[in-house]
C-alpha cells in the first residue's frame, strides 16, 4: 500500500511538471515581443537618420553660406523624414496591437507589461518631443537659431533618457522571465 502511494505521489509530480509550458515556448513568447520591439526601434533609427541627413545638409550649406538653398534637395530630404515619421507612428501602433493582444504567458505578464510600456513611450516621444525636433529640424537654415540648437539637443537628450530608462526596464523583465522558464537570451 505504501508504494502505491509512491507511485502516485510520483506521478502527481510527473504531471503536475509536464503542465508547465516548456522553455521552447517561453522563448518564442519572448521572441514574438522582441520582433515587435525590434520593428520599432528600426523605424526609429530610420527617422532618426533622416533628421540627421537634414542637419548635416543645413550644416554644410550654411558653412557654404549658400544665399539660395538647393530647395529641391532640402524638399526631398523634408519627404524622407515625413515617411520615415510616419513609417515610425504607424510600427508603433502596429506593435503595440500585436503586444497588447498577446496573452499573458503561464499567467506571468511582466514581460508583456513592459513591453507595453516601452511601446507606449515611443508613442508619447513620438508625438511630442519627435514631432518638435522635425519642427525645429524643417527650419530654414537662414532662420535656425543658437536657441533651436540648444533645443534640438535638450529635446534629443530627454528622448535618449527616457527611452532608455524603459529599454533598461525591459531587458530587466527579460532576465528574469529567461531564469523562470529556461532559455537562455541572445544578446545580454
Amino acid at each position: 500500500m505504501k508504494s502505491f502511494f509512491y507511485i502516485l505521489f510520483f506521478i502527481t509530480l510527473f504531471v503536475f511538471q509536464a503542465c508547465k509550458p516548456s522553455p521552447y515556448k517561453a522563448e518564442n513568447y519572448y521572441h514574438d515581443i522582441l520582433t515587435s520591439l525590434e520593428s520599432v526601434i528600426e523605424n526609429e533609427d530610420s527617422l532618426v537618420v533622416a533628421i540627421n541627413t537634414i542637419m548635416i545638409h543645413d550644416s554644410v550649406t550654411s558653412s557654404a553660406i549658400a544665399v539660395t538653398e538647393d530647395t529641391t534637395v532640402l524638399n526631398e530630404l523634408h519627404k524622407k523624414l515625413d515617411i520615415a515619421f510616419n513609417n515610425l507612428r504607424l510600427q508603433i501602433s502596429v506593435s503595440f496591437n500585436k503586444i497588447s493582444s498577446m496573452p499573458p504567458f503561464d499567467k506571468e505578464d511582466n514581460l508583456r507589461v513592459a513591453a507595453i510600456k516601452l511601446v507606449e513611450t515611443y508613442k508619447n516621444i513620438c508625438d511630442k518631443e519627435y514631432a518638435e525636433v522635425i519642427t525645429i529640424v524643417k527650419t530654414p537654415a537662414v532662420n535656425y537659431t543658437y536657441e533651436d540648437d540648444n533645443k534640438f539637443l535638450e529635446i534629443t537628450e530627454m528622448i535618449d533618457n527616457n527611452l532608455q530608462d524603459r529599454i533598461d526596464n525591459f531587458a530587466g523583465e527579460a532576465k528574469i522571465f529567461a531564469k523562470n522558464y529556461k532559455f537562455n537570451l541572445e544578446n545580454e
